[in-house]
């Protein structure tokens, strides 16, 4: 079984999830745990890794107290082909050989909905109560899994940061990628072929060249989880997300929301290129009684690459109430 443990106590593993070999991050606390779990659900791309930060961030905030697990898109992650995943009691393993031939199978946004309930159902005891972070379309796959998950009411609390659920066609990032998606993917894909065939040290360089100039945090993570998409698979997995984005003109999820407004919050940046103010307002009037918040602290939509650390913090504050009715 792959299972890699960093200093910060973050353990980065890889699970079978019902035939599908994913990478997840899990951290604990050392005492003795309680029945509420914390699931990050990333957006897209959507490789765990960009993540560690900002759950590192978290956990340590909530002074050490949450177990907190981060899924991987099916799809999105480099699986080592080499690697075994053990049978055991809690995880009926399968050896990666044998799934390493089905990656070529893209994954549709309704297929990682699927993968995201299947974790729920399989690693998540069924007496827990779990509270959700989604951010950009994992806030998509966060009302779905409200809307579909039989026992509704394990969920907690879902937080929706910077939530791309809805028109994308009609904001400035939606229309790229959505040009990228359908008239310029094989063109991708062969720059992505040809930035395979270097050595991986030269890969490397190059990512670290481009965090450099595009001024991300300088985090281990980082490069790391670009590196572990950035291949033919991962980058078709990538597109096919925004292909199918790009159908749902209308917040499909109206009545989830309604339901259950009073467990969730939305989070909105104050300058958004895959969620105008517009979205914002027109949200608040829909709902107007639900929790729907504007940042005032300036962090970007792909806050992961910049302040992830900050967030993790502000996430913080926004389910602590939430768990210490739980404790």
């Amino acid at each position: 079984m792959f299972q890699k443990r960093l200093p910060s106590g973050l353990v980065n593993e890889i699970v079978n999830v019902y035939g599908v070999p994913t990478w997840i991050s899990c951290i604990k606390p050392k005492e003795t745990q309680s029945k509420i779990f914390v699931l990050v659900i990333p957006g897209n791309p959507g490789p765990i890794g960009f993540y560690e930060s900002f759950i590192e961030s978290l956990f340590l905030t909530s002074d050490c107290s949450l177990t907190i697990y981060g899924i991987s898109h099916a799809g999105h992650h480099f699986i080592p082909c080499e690697c075994n995943i053990e049978i055991s009691e809690d995880h009926s393993g399968v050896n990666c050989r044998e799934l390493y031939f089905f990656e070529s199978k893209l994954y549709t946004l309704y297929d990682q909905v699927d993968h995201k309930l299947a974790f729920v159902y399989k690693f998540l005891p069924y007496d827990s109560e779990i509270i959700l972070i989604g951010h950009s379309v994992g806030a998509f796959i966060i009302l779905e899994i409200m809307r579909r998950l039989q026992s509704t009411e394990r969920i907690v609390k879902g937080v929706l940061l910077f939530p791309t659920v809805e028109r994308i066609t009609k904001t400035s990032s939606g229309r790229f990628w959505t040009s990228i998606a359908l008239y310029m993917q094989q063109p991708l894909l062969w720059i992505v072929w040809l930035f395979n065939v270097l050595p991986f040290s030269l890969q490397h360089t190059l990512v670290d060249f481009c965090v450099l100039i595009r001024g991300f945090s300088y985090e281990r993570n980082i490069p790391l989880a670009i590196l572990s998409f950035l291949n033919e698979h991962g980058v078709r997995n990538m597109l096919q997300i925004v292909k199918d984005m790009i159908r749902i003109e209308d917040l499909p999820q109206e009545t989830v929301i309604e339901e259950n407004k009073d467990n969730i919050v939305f989070y909105y940046a104050e300058e958004d290129p895959w969620v105008p103010s517009s979205f914002y307002s027109k949200m608040t009037e829909r709902f107007p009684s639900a929790d729907i918040q504007k940042c005032t602290k300036q962090h970007k939509h792909a806050f992961v690459l910049y302040t992830a650390k900050r967030v993790g913090k502000l996430v913080w504050g926004l389910i602590s109430d939430a768990f210490d009715k739980l404790k």
